[in-house]
């Protein structure tokens, strides 16, 4: 009861600021729609539509709690999956020099300034900016007043993310007509039995012209950067499909390189997840406020997770790091940006503020890059990566 007692006055948001923006009759719009194409960028919210979108959040979770939003089904055609209905959202991505600029700063700020890359063209580029800057479009989405899940019982377990273009991704804001499209659901997206709820994936794509003209002057449109984003709802463990031991989501371990390398150290100050949701938008509550962390079960305000992956994307474009990988890896490519790549994500516990934790890694013998974080002094794992080139 404390815990809606801290969170109900944010629910009288929504009336209050609906005009107090040109973007929240949008975002209110689109919560109620399955296919939406917002008429601005995301990267235009304000701190005014932000809090309008966590209110949102609240709002359909208090739906949710009244029976007034859709519920949780199983697939009628799966043993250990979950109908979801396909949401899809679009909208223009427009990036300008401070966007770049406030990525950097946060993604530099958790390492040591001698672990900091070299100032350069290809050591300058932003790696993780495209997932940073569409992630409240995965937020929209989850606050869509259509879709089963809640999103305040929701946490982010693993991302992949590809680079399908190095180059354009290295310049975002020079790719002309840059969008993104985010959707949920539908065939081929069913959400997943786990052993500790169901697991569904929000599926980004940022697109745009490459090469001379528009696509107004013939120009075609690429898909420049692709990502999953695989979050984890909790449900009782009653609730049907039960979990089946060797059916729905798996959770797979794959046997890492012998012999991982340290490469450095990463410290999340108290200030970090600011930084971090200056750019991605991201202002969860347990991210920002040591009270609402504790509410959900917390120890204090925790890390975002993309945060940990854009530190050690950096890390890795410095030259001691990248020597010692050796040539013919992945690195290479996330200096100079030759060939597409990938980067896959695992967050095996929730990291708490403050953190400091070693980072170890290593190259298998398909030449594929791993890298995992460590928490001083316990040797527990925290964050999984693994890297490697597009074939």
């Amino acid at each position: 009861m404390s815990g809606l007692t801290y969170l109900a006055p944010l629910l009288l948001l929504p009336p209050i600021i609906l005009l107090s923006s040109p973007y929240t009759l949008p975002l209110w719009r689109t919560t109620s729609r399955p296919t939406s194409n917002l008429p601005f960028s995301p990267t235009l919210l304000s701190a005014v539509d932000i809090t309008f979108l966590i209110s949102l959040i609240l709002l359909k979770s208090l739906l949710a709690a009244l029976n007034l939003v859709p519920s949780l089904n199983p697939s009628a055609d799966s043993a250990q999956t979950f109908a979801l209905p396909e949401l899809t959202l679009s909208a223009p991505l427009h990036i300008s020099a401070d966007d770049v600029k406030r990525y950097l700063h946060a993604a530099r700020l958790p390492l040591k300034r001698t672990d900091r890359p070299t100032k350069g063209s290809a050591r300058d580029a932003p790696l993780l900016l495209a997932p940073a800057l569409s992630t409240p479009l995965m937020l929209i989405l989850l606050a869509n007043r259509k879709c089963p899940i809640r999103p305040l019982g929701a946490v982010n377990v693993r991302n992949r993310f590809e680079f399908r273009e190095p180059k354009a991704c290295a310049d975002l804001a020079a790719v002309r007509e840059l969008a993104a499209t985010a959707r949920i659901g539908g065939a081929g997206g069913e959400g997943r039995r786990a052993k500790r709820g169901v697991e569904f994936d929000v599926v980004v794509e940022v697109s745009g012209v490459l090469g001379g003209g528009g696509t107004e002057d013939g120009g075609a449109r690429s898909v420049v950067f692709k990502q999953w984003i695989t979050l984890l709802q909790m449900l009782p463990r009653r609730t049907k499909p039960v979990w089946a031991e060797g059916q729905g989501a798996q959770g797979g371990e794959e046997e890492r390189p012998s012999g991982m390398l340290g490469l450095g150290e990463v410290r999340f100050a108290e200030q970090a997840p600011s930084a971090w949701a200056k750019v991605c938008c991201d202002y969860n509550p347990i991210h920002m406020s040591k009270v609402a962390a504790r509410l959900f079960g917390f120890g204090g305000r925790i890390v975002h997770g993309n945060h940990v992956a854009a530190a050690v994307a950096e890390m890795c474009k410095d030259e001691i790091v990248a020597e010692a990988f050796g040539a013919g890896t992945v690195v290479e490519s996330i200096v100079g940006g030759r060939s597409g790549w990938w980067m896959e994500v695992t967050f095996r516990r929730p990291m708490v503020l403050p953190l400091k934790m070693e980072v170890k890694g290593g190259t298998d013998d398909k030449g594929a890059v791993w890298w995992e974080t460590e928490r001083a002094g316990n040797l527990k794992v925290y964050v999984e990566g693994k890297m490697g080139l597009l074939g």
